[in-house]
Order: C-alpha cells, then sequence, then structure tokens
C-alpha cells in the first residue's frame, strides 16, 4: 500500500470514527423485521440475523475499536516509556531486575494475559484497555529499553553527566528526544495490534456486553452465516483489514523519519 494512500485510507477511518453519530441512518441495535436482507438503498450494507442495519453497527463499532485501541495504545506507551527507561540507566541497581521483569512478560502470550485482566476485572469497557493496554507494555518498554542504552552511551550525554547533569535533565533534554522516532513509529505499531487484539477478544464474546456493535462482534456474527449472509463478515473483515494496513504503512513512514 502506498504511504499517501494509507494516509487517506486512515483518515477516512478517523473521520468515520469522530463523526459517526451523524452518519449512521438507524440506531444499530433496532430491529426491523427483515433477516438478513441483502445490502440495498435502504440498508446500505444489508441486515444481519436480527434484522439490524449493518452498516450503523459496522460505523458505531469503527468508532469504538478505534476509542478502546487508541487508550490501551496511550496506557501502553506511558507504562512500556518509563518501565524501559529505567531499565536501561546504568547506574540504577534494580535495572537488571526490571530488565528481567521484561523478559519475563515478553514470555508471556499477551492474549493470554488479556484474558487474565478480563476475567478479574470483567468485561466492560475499561477492563478491555487496561487488558489489551498492559499487554503491550512489556514489548514498548522492550523497545524503549535497547533505544535508551545507545543513548546513554553516547558521548554527548556521557559528557553532560561528567558535568554533573542530572537524570531530570538528561532524561527531557537527551533520552526522549532521541527515542521520539522510535517511539511514534512503534505507538502505531502497538495501536495495530490494539485493534486486533480488541477484535479478537470481542470475537470470542470475552470482552462487552452482548448486541455491542464492534468489529469483532460482526465479523463473529458474520463467520456464523458466512454463506447466507457474506456481506456481514466481508464488511467487517475488510475494515479491519485496511485499518490495520494503513496503520501499519503509518508505521513504516514514521520509521522513516531521520
Amino acid at each position: 500500500m502506498k504511504p499517501s494512500r494509507a494516509k487517506r485510507i486512515l483518515l477516512i477511518f478517523i473521520l468515520l470514527a469522530v463523526v459517526s453519530p451523524w452518519l449512521t441512518r438507524y440506531d444499530p441495535n433496532a430491529l426491523f423485521g427483515i433477516q438478513f436482507e441483502a445490502p440495498n438503498w435502504q440498508h446500505w450494507l444489508g441486515t444481519d440475523q436480527l434484522g439490524r442495519d449493518v452498516y450503523s453497527r459496522l460505523v458505531v463499532g469503527i468508532h469504538r475499536s478505534l476509542i478502546l485501541s487508541g487508550l490501551a495504545t496511550m496506557l501502553a506507551a506511558m507504562g512500556g516509556f518509563w518501565l524501559g527507561i529505567f531499565a536501561s540507566h546504568p547506574r540504577y541497581g534494580f535495572s537488571r531486575f526490571l530488565h528481567a521483569i521484561i523478559n519475563s512478560l515478553l514470555a508471556l502470550p499477551g492474549l493470554l494475559w488479556s484474558l487474565v485482566i478480563i476475567t478479574v476485572l470483567g468485561s466492560h469497557a475499561n477492563a478491555i484497555v487496561i487488558a489489551v493496554g498492559t499487554a503491550q507494555i512489556a514489548p514498548f518498554a522492550r523497545v524503549i529499553y535497547a533505544k535508551a542504552l545507545s543513548v546513554y552511551r553516547d558521548e554527548y550525554v556521557l559528557a553532560a553527566r561528567a558535568q554533573g547533569a542530572s537524570e531530570l535533565y538528561l532524561i527531557p533534554a537527551h533520552i526522549l528526544p532521541n527515542c521520539l522516532t522510535v517511539m511514534s513509529a512503534y505507538c502505531a505499531v502497538i495501536f495495530s495490534q490494539s485493534i486486533l487484539n480488541v477484535a479478537a477478544l470481542t470475537f470470542l464474546g470475552l470482552a462487552g456486553t452482548p448486541g455491542v456493535a464492534d468489529l469483532g462482534v460482526l465479523l463473529n456474527e458474520g463467520r456464523a452465516a458466512i454463506l447466507q449472509a457474506p456481506w456481514i463478515a466481508l464488511s467487517a473483515g475488510g475494515t479491519l483489514t485496511l485499518l490495520v494496513m494503513a496503520i501499519n504503512q503509518l508505521s513504516e513512514d514514521l520509521a522513516a523519519i531521520p
């Protein structure tokens, strides 16, 4: 996918999420009584097994997925940044301990961790954000650790420390600016992974209330009726594919920034 095309696709999805209340012609949970109606001028993407408008549910699902995944990405970035910074610091006595924690968490599958958090906290929206976000902290911390470790060894940082510069000065003045490119690029990767993880949890029926408009729920409902109403699975699956491809292309563009 070309970079300019990916950015346009991502912008369209963001606009859909922002203005979704004005783009849905019907209530996403309204029942129209016609099951599996094919796409037409009244229902642009047809109806599902309960007679609900698929287009309205898809737009609301995009909105929900982007919001939950964005919050999860912010949680992962904040936690992963500081964990990676402290683990990479050459003078902190507990840096090796934090590095061992990061490596231990990386050995744990992220989806399994999310399932544990969902089981403990419940299936509400806040629990989904915490489950998906905390599962991405260790990968983010590992990236920041590698980058910060190299910055700490640069000559200008060693010279600043030799002149008496404190960590309160070094981190915002040298460490953070040199990690921004890596952080922004990997945030996009975490964002795309969060979208897939949120969809996976709702697809399995382990997150969200029954009947909620979500891309994973739509994909699951479409899977059950793939032969009878293929437009349900195709619309949800195609949306997820395009969204993740566009975000991954954005991460490549950000990584290319010098």
